[in-house]
């Protein structure tokens, strides 16, 4: 299966756009979409049970299953989720091209896919501009006002 898709940052600094091409077997996609795609938000609504407590590897002080790792769905993520992720993006037969076309060129042909995602990305880059000058400007009076800054 061949999967195209795009990613853009459009932060003035780092200001780019890349179209990715996945290759991979039929079997690789459906881990990948059975990992990601399937419902498991509902196990985040189902606690640990509050067993006693355990001297877990890495924690400070013995601590119980709830207390570790909060909610079934955060061991599923841990156990189940997170390493199928890890073993498809890492299999041999899964692979990856990244076209590095630039954010101006990738607006371009994708804009008329998706002209919402494109303006929401404008309108909250002229906010962060402004919240950044807004902040730097007070940061620049508390400066002077103090005669040590540090």
């Amino acid at each position: 299966m061949k999967t195209w898709n795009y990613s853009i940052n459009s932060r003035p600094e780092f200001m780019h756009g890349i179209v990715s091409l996945e290759e991979r077997p039929w079997w690789l996609a459906f881990a990948e979409w059975f990992a990601f795609w399937t419902s498991w938000e509902w196990l985040f609504d189902i606690d640990l049970p509050n067993w006693p407590k355990i001297a877990w590897e890495r924690a400070d002080e013995p601590c119980s299953p709830a207390e570790w790792w909060g909610t079934v769905g955060n061991v599923v993520h841990a156990y189940v989720t997170n390493p199928l992720f890890q073993w498809v993006w890492a299999h041999p037969k899964n692979k990856r091209t990244d076209i590095d076309l630039g954010y101006a060129r990738v607006r371009e042909i994708f804009y008329a896919d998706g002209p919402e995602f494109f303006d929401r990305d404008d309108e909250r880059r002229r906010s962060d501009e402004i919240e950044e000058d807004e902040t730097d400007g007070d940061r620049v009076e508390e400066i002077e006002k103090d005669e040590k800054p540090f």
